[in-house]
């Protein structure tokens, strides 16, 4: 479509001010099309009253068809590209299941077989702390027996916790209470870390349908790590929302590194030291809130002036 004069075509009395403004007389209007279909609209627009030559329409056409077909090409490119992503995406969950289903079946199957022995090695060990001198070496070497006994147990109950399929008893639960009960549980790690907390709840939350142990287990696990980035002291900031259920713990530690961000939620993956983390934290964390319908984000640095951390929640409301 050639617009030779826009001042004197009524059809563009509303474009005319705009017009004047960049001293536009002409346009052209040039669809852009792909399968036969009209995709978008091109206008080249002149300060000069537009006389067309046949000449000049077949060079526009020329180039409208060249402009149409690279715009194809790279929409095209585009979904393909966006299509392997996905499919990329697709593939790493299914690796992901299967290593839950494989961890699962190997967790149920020595449990037992681990648990009996260990509580006979566990319980007899504080038997015999009991009657033994505290000043005596044999006293340290069943304190440390203790300490790998119940380290053992630990790794245990959280392989179980990570790989549990029974099926959950869901309740109607107010979530401020959960993390009420989660910071009173890691008390005593706030308090040796001089870590200071900050509440911002929300009153009167809608509840939400979950399992209160396993939300317990996920808030107290986030509260722990958060405690273990800030040794040297820090702030905690806990706030809830009542938009999709949101809660959010931001804390001023050492942030997470940009380039293990992406594994922080893969099973086993964990940058504390031999013997102080199984790298199962996070993806139980992951594995429960999912349960629960929910998502869980993270960022860090918090922004250009925090460079600790913030955990981001959605919670789905009854």
């Amino acid at each position: 479509l050639i617009i030779k004069d826009i001042g004197t075509v009524p059809e563009w009395a509303s474009l005319r001010e705009h017009s004047i403004k960049y001293g536009y007389k002409s346009v052209i209007l040039l669809p852009l099309i792909s399968d036969n279909k009209c995709f978008g609209i091109m206008n080249l627009y002149s300060t000069e009253p537009y006389i067309s030559t046949e000449k000049e329409v077949e060079l526009l056409q020329e180039l409208v068809n060249d402009i149409s077909y690279r715009i194809f090409v790279l929409r095209a490119k585009t979904e393909e590209e966006n299509l392997k992503k996905e499919k990329e995406k697709l593939q790493l969950q299914m690796f992901q299941m299967e290593k839950i289903s494989a961890l699962g079946q190997l967790s149920s199957g020595i449990a037992h077989e681990l648990n009996n022995p260990l509580t006979t090695i566990l319980g007899l060990t504080q038997y015999q702390l009991k009657k033994t001198d505290k000043s005596s070496d044999l006293y340290n070497d069943l304190k440390t027996i203790e300490s790998l006994s119940l380290r053992s147990r630990d790794i245990i109950r959280t392989l179980l916790a990570y790989s549990r399929q029974t099926e959950m008893k869901f309740e109607l639960l107010d979530i401020n209470q959960i993390i009420e009960k989660s910071i009173e549980l890691v008390g005593h790690q706030i308090e040796l870390n001089n870590i200071k907390v900050i509440k911002m709840y929300t009153e009167k939350l809608p509840y939400i349908s979950g399992v209160n142990q396993l939300l317990i287990q996920v808030f107290v696990n986030l509260i722990s790590n958060a405690c273990d980035a800030m040794t040297d002291g820090g702030t905690l900031t806990i706030s809830t929302e009542r938009a999709d259920n949101k809660i959010k713990l931001t804390d001023t530690g050492k942030g997470i590194p940009k380039e293990i961000m992406d594994k922080i939620f893969r099973p086993f993956f964990t940058t504390k030291p031999v013997g102080k983390g199984t790298g199962l934290g996070l993806p139980i964390v992951k594995n429960i809130i999912e349960k629960h319908k929910g998502e869980i984000s993270v960022k860090s640095p918090v922004d250009d002036h925090i460079q600790g951390t913030v955990f981001t929640i959605l919670l789905p409301a009854v």
